[in-house]
């Protein structure tokens, strides 16, 4: 949906931005016939700490190669306690405007072809629209007449329980920088689209299951033309874009795809182009403004931890792709005995098991089973060290238990008062019986530990809240082993405050 909103962050002075502080040519001036030197409008977007007069190229639309190249260089950290089973332990946190979030950051933090993610729901994209206005002189020459950068900013927020995204939008009319001549008919071509991925698009059907509100289909654009004057004086502009999961069903490839959480993958952005109407060769090319992928899903299976702190989770959902979750354990989040009764803990924390992680992740070959070149996965958001959620496949989550409580059993021994712990999760294709289904990965990946049955039911109820919270999905897609081939929904693990090396 395309709407302007009235009385939603105002623009500060709107009339006396648009027509002092730009200092506009006058309405006489533009209504005149065009000069013989008034010749083009030269676009370009900046990154937010970018010099007004930087050059930049236009970058392309999105491939699956670049989604992949961010989702391993961005990442998510959800603290575990925001999901503890007691919600007197779950931190508490004064409420914030996202907006206000995205202003503070710093420029050099964001990049204005990418954007900053926050989570896998708040989306900041910030960036300057240069116009530059050149004439053309007789002999042929070509020399600017004047210039404007119009910073701007753009806040997306996802969906726990629809298949849609939305962007707000706006200029800031009082960062706005001129220099000489600016045509007060000077006009902003804003594109906004959600469509498939540069190169990729006809092996998954992504263009033809995400829709702009307005649009007149699938992967059609929405375009809106104002003058420059316009476009600061108004409101915030709201776009929304959405996709049915029937749109999936509908289209073989797209199917396909989806596989049964519906999944469907697209590049979402905003491109921009300046111009005067009537001169003798109008704007350049457009320019992409920003862009990044979002991913919608019908995953029904993500109810089911939506209790406690997620009573919002539904079986449909939208999130920013461009980004790798991970959830984090503290180290120093200790179990609270209760004298009285032991089996009902004052406060149940999960720092046995952040130990075995750290443990695992630091010092390897100290773990069972024995073997002192193993290596396991899930510290961090590299290629090769992400974990997969695993829901689907009951016998395989059933042969990842039965391996590690037969190591358990053989190392440790039983103790009625601890439980098996397993790292990777029982729940992902890491974990113990990973060399069962991928003989090329070695047979001790893995460890596992005895430790409190209170710090491990604790921890994997926090676990399971999170894969609802964050919408982590068993789903992957794959044509070919590079990066330009493949989609996944992995995650990685961090511990808080572990001991001093």
């Amino acid at each position: 949906m395309v709407s302007q909103q009235s009385n939603r962050r105002p623009f500060r002075a709107a009339a006396v931005v648009a027509g002092v502080l730009l200092g506009l040519a006058s309405p006489a001036a533009a209504s005149a016939a065009p000069q013989a030197d008034e010749f083009f409008v030269q676009t370009s977007v900046l990154s937010p700490s970018d010099p007004d007069d930087k050059v930049v190229s236009n970058p392309p639309d999105l491939t699956m190669l670049e989604v992949n190249r961010r989702r391993h260089g961005m990442y998510a950290v959800a603290d575990s306690k925001q999901f503890a089973s007691d919600p007197k332990a779950r931190p508490r946190t004064a409420a914030t405007s996202f907006w206000d979030e995205c202003l503070k950051k710093k420029p050099v933090e964001i990049d204005a072809k990418a954007g900053w993610l926050k989570n896998h729901y708040d989306y900041c994209a910030r960036g300057k629209v240069r116009l530059i206005f050149q004439g053309k002189r007789d002999n042929g020459t070509i020399y600017e007449k004047g210039r404007i950068t119009l910073p701007f900013i753009g806040v997306g927020e996802g969906s726990k329980t629809e298949r849609r995204v939305k962007m707000t939008f706006r200029f800031e009319a009082d960062k706005v920088t001129r220099s000489g001549e600016i045509p007060a008919n000077a006009e902003i071509t804003m594109t906004a689209f959600c469509k498939g991925f540069n190169g990729v698009d006809k092996t998954f059907g992504a263009s033809k299951t995400c829709k702009m509100s307005q649009a007149t289909g699938p992967g059609e654009p929405v375009t809106l033309t104002k003058k420059v004057s316009d476009w600061l004086a108004n409101s915030d502009l709201e776009l929304e874009a959405n996709s049915d999961a029937a749109w999936v069903d509908a289209d073989p490839k797209a199917k396909a795809f989806g596989s049964r959480e519906k999944v469907a993958v697209a590049n979402l952005g905003m491109q921009f182009n300046g111009d005067v109407p009537g001169w003798s060769h109008n704007g350049s090319e457009p320019f992409m403004g920003w862009q990044t992928s979002v991913r919608f899903d019908s995953a029904e299976y993500l109810k089911a931890g939506a209790s406690g702190e997620n009573p919002s989770v539904g079986g449909e959902g939208a999130v920013f792709y461009d980004i790798i979750p991970s959830l984090e354990y503290d180290y120093q989040d200790k179990t609270i005995p209760n004298p009285a009764d032991p089996s009902k803990p004052t406060y149940r924390g999960v720092h046995e098991v952040a130990a075995h992680i750290w443990q695992a992740f630091v010092s390897p070959d100290t773990t069972t089973p024995p073997d002192a070149s193993k290596l396991i996965p899930g510290a961090s958001n590299n290629l090769g060290d992400t974990l997969g959620r695993l829901y689907w496949d009951q016998g395989r989550r059933d042969a990842n238990y039965n391996k590690s409580k037969y190591n358990c059993d053989k190392y440790f021994g039983t103790d009625p008062e601890k439980e098996c712990d397993e790292f990777p999760f029982q729940s992902t294709y890491e974990g113990s019986a990973w060399h069962k289904y991928n003989p090329s990965i070695p047979d001790t990946q893995f460890s596992v530990k005895l430790i409190s049955k209170h710090d491990n039911g604790e921890a994997g109820t926090r676990l399971s809240r999170w894969y609802s919270n964050d919408r982590i999905l068993d789903w992957n897609w794959t044509v070919s082993d590079d990066l330009n081939g493949k989609l996944e929904d992995d995650f990685f693990v961090r511990i808080a405050n572990p001991p001093a090396p």
